[in-house]
């Protein structure tokens, strides 16, 4: 019965992998070396950065192999945290996948915000950069 293997790994594209573990004892899984995405998380209506935001999955599209339903808001897996300058780098997005992100802080979380990105706005990031809509 063949298993499936998902590799999460800074600096390198997100992978599933399938692997049948009576083939072999030891498997080898190639990864592919991510661009990174980078970003500020500012406040609305200061313009300040914000420290310590959340940036979490909410969908990965693009492909089929790595396709799914949006997580729910409990299990969103985090991607990244900003630094003190609310600075964020997401290193392990892969090239031709669409990503729907959720930010967050502690202080405060804007549903709209959820809103919009479910409603499909948001960056498309991909092998020549990356594009809002």
């Amino acid at each position: 019965m063949p298993l499936q293997v998902e590799v999460l790994a800074a600096g390198y594209q997100f992978d599933r992998f399938e692997i049948n573990p009576a083939s072999a004892s030891v498997h080898d899984l190639c990864l592919t070396a991510a661009t990174p995405a980078t970003g500020t998380i500012i406040d609305r209506d200061t313009g300040e950065p914000l420290a310590g935001a959340e940036i979490r999955l909410v969908t990965r599209t693009g492909t089929i192999r790595i396709g799914h339903r949006p997580y729910s808001e409990s299990n969103q897996p985090l991607l990244a945290t900003t630094d003190a300058q609310g600075r964020f780098i997401l290193d392990t997005l892969r090239d031709e996948a669409f990503y729907t992100l959720f930010a967050s802080t502690r202080r405060t979380t804007d549903p709209s915000w959820y809103s919009a990105l479910r409603q499909g706005r948001g960056t498309r990031h991909g092998k020549w950069g990356r594009r809002a809509y």
